[in-house]
């Protein structure tokens, strides 16, 4: 069975991301734990959704952290042309379905991703799914092609 869904984590590595935002835990290595747990948690989601692939978007080379999904190098100046070539390298892989999180979502589960890949699977000439978030932004960003130019 071929796989055409994927779920694309947009991260650093968990020393980076603890680095940049220590969540208030004093030292960076506290938060780093914390990052590193979160990936876990998504790798254990992703696993629970049969014909969803794990892709993980970081800068730079393949990193130990990210071993059990297959590695999206970042690319681009910033974090909206990063994200937009993550999208569209992750749909010159040949999937049809891509979901877009970011390493910093607990509440994440099997069902709510699940969901995602449903909706665009039954979304007509739609190409989006968003995820709100209680801030008032998005936790999930879901596509059935890439943005246009």
């Amino acid at each position: 069975m071929k796989v055409t869904s994927a779920l694309v984590v947009f991260t650093l590595s968990p020393k980076a991301e603890g680095r940049r935002k220590p969540l208030g835990l004093g030292r960076p290595e506290r938060a780093a734990g914390v990052y590193a747990a979160l990936l876990g948690h998504l790798e254990g989601v992703c696993s629970d959704l049969p014909g969803v692939d794990l892709l993980v978007s970081t800068p730079g080379k393949r990193a130990p952290f990210c071993l059990a999904a297959r590695h999206l190098p970042q690319r681009g100046t910033g974090f909206g042309d990063s994200l937009k070539l993550a999208v569209e390298d992750a749909f010159a892989l040949g999937y049809e379905r891509i979901v877009v999180i970011g390493n910093d979502t607990p509440e994440i589960s099997t069902d709510y991703l699940r969901a995602a890949f449903d909706q665009l699977e039954n979304r007509g000439p739609q190409m989006a799914v968003l995820g709100p978030a209680r801030d008032g932004g998005y936790t999930l960003l879901g596509l059935t092609r890439p943005c246009p130019q």
